[in-house]
């Protein structure tokens, strides 16, 4: 009789339409384990090929690793490569303090926390297998988005650097995910769990914030999902209060209350959080959020001030991410910044942005959520200053932008289906296409990308480097740490990098832009005695070198590297030596040297007398290097014409 049954099941499921089967094995755990197996072993692989050893040259993840270590030491969220160490204000802590936990099991080790953040983004790329796998159901789907994150180019270069992208992937993913999990259970049924659930929510959440200005995205997506939500189940409970059954009206009601409770608690925590940071900031010196303070700028400096600034920056804004970088993302097209949209760029950005549309809108559930979540996380990228356009502030939506386009594809051919054969199932279609649409397009386009990076993983040294302006400005620092003493006050535009190649010397900065004579007076207020000047980021030669050039007489070139080529756009790198003290100090009339005063030369010679017509003119005395007198008399035109004795 047994057998009898089982035999009646196996012809029943038989019976079953193809689609249906098909679906039915793509869920099975057995076909779940495989495919997660299949995206660990192209994560590894691609991974291990372009995973570089060497120090990052971007220097946040310098100020990353230094802030972490310091928390490891005890000396608390503190920036220690300065002169003098002060509290760091500038990035949110979430990232260094998880550094720093790194760093109490393997100290001081730079690869260690590479590593991690490489464990991150595959645990980030899982987290989305089960995100797309519970909004969708499509368990193909699923795989395929997982299986080209592993390649793509942006995600995987921020998983080998000391930077709060991955991090930040890891908790935005796992935020969605625990909202989509709560946002219908009962707590009345599972109170220990649920709370359980709500609480990590919660924490991660705020920590998502904690590490990056921009965690603001996700809690305001969960904030509003959740209070439409909570609307949706007071009309609901009102709907069902008069014609429905006690247990139907006490589950509404209950949903009613749960959901209100946990936007209460969400917006409370924050809040919490987000004042004490800023009471924190402003215990510092700091005013304000360092990132919401940048949207005001201007590329040139100064502030945003009219509306046709902000026209300006919407309209560049809105074109590069339309037509050049989220086509560079997903579909690995290269671009140049500078080039101008064609209308062949335009037709492409805004074919791909209704495609994540309908990708969006053919969700079963999480519409919303992610909506505003991804719309919140643009909106802040068109606002922000054209200089931070790149890929670098999208790096978190990257892997949900993958899969709007499959899922958008996906609803492109069930929409199609349904109006020529609606009895169809368009599942195994579906599949088909997304699956021939990533492996023939692509997955190739995604791999080949990875060259590049796969080449600056061989090189060992920033010695080998391509790149001419970078290798003079290290041949710099290189020089200033071998010629200089360890105590030297020296400024650079990238002091992190003096810092960690000079064996964890000081040094320090100088700002973006800055007025000549106010950059001077900066000088001296930090007791500047050496200050690189480079090519590699143009603000050394804005800022710095214009003071070179109006005050010569009080700095003088020590080291030379390169040359000039217009060409190649590279400039000279010159360390310069500087002293307040060379040059004139005296009488002046209409800028000129007019009366008494002294000049002190910086061969350590030193003219004490009367000048007029901004010469040496009348009577002076003229010292060596170490005081001694070596010339009195009357001069004309800087040479002595009658001599005293």
């Amino acid at each position: 009789m047994n057998n009898m049954k089982v035999t009646n099941k196996q012809k029943n499921e038989t019976k079953q339409p193809l689609s249906e089967r098909i679906i039915k094995l793509t869920k099975h755990p057995v076909t779940i384990g495989a495919f997660l197996l299949i995206i660990l072993f192209a994560f590894f692989a691609s991974y291990s090929a372009i995973f570089d050893k060497k120090l990052d040259s971007n220097g946040d993840n310098i100020f990353y690793f230094t802030c972490g270590k310091a928390i490891a030491e005890g000396k608390g969220y503190t920036n220690i490569m300065g002169f003098e160490e002060y509290p760091h204000t500038h990035f949110p802590p979430g990232y260094s303090y998880f550094i720093s936990g790194v760093m109490k099991i393997f100290p001081n080790d730079i690869l260690a926390v590479k590593k991690v953040n490489g464990i991150l983004m595959y645990l980030s790329i899982v987290l989305l297998f089960f995100i797309i796998h519970k909004i969708t159901g499509n368990t193909i789907l699923a795989f395929i988005t997982c299986l080209t994150c592993c390649f793509q180019q942006d995600l995987l270069r921020f998983s080998t650097i000391m930077m709060s992208e991955m991090l930040y992937l890891f908790l935005t993913l796992l935020s969605v995910y625990l909202a989509l999990f709560v946002y219908k259970k009962s707590f009345l049924k599972n109170k220990l769990f649920i709370s359980i659930i709500t609480v990590l929510l919660l924490f991660f959440l705020n920590y998502a914030f904690l590490t990056r200005s921009m965690g603001m995205a996700i809690v305001f997506a969960v904030l509003l999902w959740m209070c439409i939500l909570c609307f949706q189940s007071f009309f609901l409970w009102l709907k069902t209060r008069k014609n429905s059954e006690i247990e139907t009206q006490n589950n509404n009601l209950q949903l009613f209350i749960q959901r209100g409770i946990l936007f209460l608690l969400i917006f409370v925590t924050f809040f919490s959080t987000r004042t004490l940071w800023q009471k924190r900031q402003e215990r510092c010196g700091k005013v304000g959020i360092e990132y919401m303070n940048d949207f005001t700028k201007k590329i040139q400096g100064g502030k945003m001030e009219t509306f046709e600034d902000w026209k300006i920056r919407l309209t560049s804004n809105i074109n590069h991410a339309t037509t050049k970088l989220i086509p560079h993302l997903l579909y690995v097209k290269p671009y140049k910044k500078e080039d101008k949209s064609t209308t062949k760029d335009w037709a492409l950005g805004i074919f791909v942005a209704i495609i994540m549309v309908f990708g969006v809108l053919y969700l079963k559930e999480g519409t919303l959520l992610l909506l505003f979540y991804i719309g919140a996380s643009l909106c802040a990228l068109i606002f922000y200053p054209e200089q931070y356009q790149g890929s670098r502030y999208t790096v978190a939506i990257i892997p949900l932008l993958l899969f709007l386009t499959f899922n958008g594809i996906s609803a492109f051919i069930g929409i199609g289906m349904k109006l020529f054969r609606k009895k169809w199932n368009p599942y195994i279609l579906q599949s088909i296409v997304v699956i021939i649409f990533a492996f023939f397009f692509l997955l190739p386009a995604h791999s080949k990308s990875l060259d590049e990076q796969k080449k600056s993983a061989k090189i060992k040294s920033w010695k080998t480097s391509t790149d001419a302006n970078y290798k003079n400005f290290m041949e710099g620092i290189e020089w200033c740490g071998n010629n200089l003493p360890d105590t030297a006050h020296i400024i650079c535009r990238k002091p992190e990098l003096y810092y960690m190649y000079t064996g964890l010397r000081k040094c320090g900065g100088f700002p973006q832009y800055c007025e000549v004579d106010s950059m001077y007076r900066l000088l001296k207020t930090k007791n500047t005695e050496y200050l690189i000047v480079d090519n590699w980021f143009r603000h050394a030669y804005v800022t710095l070198f214009p003071v070179v050039q109006k005050y010569p007489e009080k700095f003088k070139v020590l080291h030379k590297i390169g040359d000039v080529d217009t060409l190649r756009k590279i400039n000279p790198v010159y360390v310069f030596q500087f002293n307040d003290e060379w040059g004139y100090h005296g009488d002046l009339v209409d800028g000129k040297k007019e009366g008494k005063g002294y000049e002190l030369f910086q061969d350590g010679r030193k003219y004490v007398g009367e000048f007029s017509n901004d010469k040496v003119n009348g009577y002076g005395e003229l010292y060596d290097s170490t005081g001694a007198m070596v010339a009195k008399g009357y001069w004309k035109d800087g040479f002595l014409v009658r001599a005293h004795f």
